[in-house]
């Protein structure tokens, strides 16, 4: 072990100086200078935004391409917020706490609180292992703000670069893990407002753009990958979709994702590798070239894995149908997966993990060392978790 004593780390990344930057769910991000070292300094504690909880929290962390002489760090997490609230958060928590349990009369017919997502820039003060700080307040650079959360799943996901200098942003979809969410729970229903109903207005299946078919959407930010300028959380104007008059459009490269909680990118060729979380039946990962060219659909509610997906196939939703009619007239709007197995079933034939409860996909990477026979350089190593519930 070559670090111990964390709680529920969710990521890392090296710097090029040695140092071990480590995020954890709860908020704060630990900076080590060696992986010799076991007393840790807080680089930023960012608990007071951070929401906690379930499968939320701080989720994604990467260091600027040249850091530590571009002193930038990266923080994409749960923020514990409600969008167009004016109040600061904590919406539902306590500064300073590690967990944000949500009050049962807030629950409104969901499984957890209404909140949002966040991507923020820190900077290293001087080079040194704190984040730069105003009236004892971390400062953060907002890039990003939205991904509307009612389910306790599928919040946001992972940060990359690309080798060609952009920030590349993950989120999952929002909505619920237990059922076929197209806008219709909640007390009141529909409280991310999701077209065509208003706010407060639960979905109707055939014309519904909301809940898990906001991946469909290229309005939000919700089960897509982002392309972004790591500067300004701005487009960039190679981006696919940059003609769009809608700014966030101009972001999306890949859509159409349940939950892509991580990506990889092949350091040799550029591809983009995204692990998208399934609901009843596949697992997949998704692959398509870096930097995009055209916007990836991985077709997400309308399609799970290689197949329709079987409930939401029956409601003749609009978005769904569309999808269907132009893959039967052969001009493929969505993408047929990289790589795909049967969550209820081995990934390999000699794997002995458990699946009784599900095999969900949870991680990617690239391997690049020297300790494996050589037969592995350069190979995609992927991960899966065995839980009660895919997510």
């Amino acid at each position: 072990m070559a670090i111990g004593n964390l709680a529920e780390p969710t990521t890392f990344r090296f710097a090029s100086d040695g140092r071990v930057f480590v995020a954890e769910k709860s908020g704060e991000i630990l900076v080590y200078e060696n992986l010799q070292d076991s007393t840790p300094e807080v680089f930023a504690d960012l608990r007071t935004d951070v929401y906690n909880h379930s499968d939320r929290g701080l989720l994604g962390l990467e260091l600027d391409p040249e850091f530590p002489t571009k002193p930038y760090v990266y923080a994409l997490y749960a923020y514990d917020h409600v969008l167009g609230d004016p109040s600061p958060a904590p919406k539902y928590g306590n500064p300073g706490e590690n967990g944000d349990a949500c009050p049962a009369d807030e629950l409104n017919g969901a499984d957890d609180c209404l909140i949002s997502g966040r991507l923020v820039r820190l900077t290293a003060e001087n080079g040194e292992n704190h984040a730069e700080e105003s009236g004892g307040e971390v400062v953060q650079d907002v890039l990003a703000e939205g991904w509307c959360q009612q389910f306790s799943s599928h919040s946001i996901g992972d940060l990359h670069f690309g080798p060609e200098g952009a920030l590349y942003v993950s989120g999952g979809e929002g909505g619920s893990f237990t059922n076929a969410d197209y806008g219709q729970e909640g007390t009141p229903p529909n409280p991310c407002g999701d077209p065509p109903k208003p706010a407060g207005t639960a979905e109707d299946p055939k014309t519904s753009e909301g809940g898990s078919l906001r991946s469909q959407n290229l309005h939000n930010l919700s089960g897509k990958l982002l392309r972004i300028n790591p500067e300004t959380g701005l487009a960039l104007p190679d981006n696919p979709l940059f003609s769009s008059p809608d700014p966030t459009a101009r972001k999306i490269v890949g859509y159409g994702f349940r939950n892509p909680f991580r990506f990889t990118i092949d350091p040799v060729t550029g591809e983009i590798y995204v692990d998208n979380v399934g609901s009843s039946v596949f697992e997949e990962i998704d692959r398509f070239p870096g930097p995009p060219t055209s916007a990836y659909n991985s077709g997400w509610p309308c399609y799970e894995g290689p197949e329709r997906q079987y409930l939401f196939k029956t409601f003749e939703n609009e978005t769904c149908e569309r999808l269907y009619k132009e893959t039967e007239e052969g001009k493929e709007p969505t993408a047929q997966p990289f790589f795909y197995y049967n969550h209820a079933q081995p990934v390999a034939s000699e794997d002995e993990c458990p699946t009784e409860f599900g095999s969900a996909i949870s991680g990617l990477s690239f391997y690049e060392g020297s300790s494996f026979p050589a037969a592995y350089k350069g190979a995609l190593f992927s991960a899966t978790r065995s839980a009660a519930a895919s997510g």
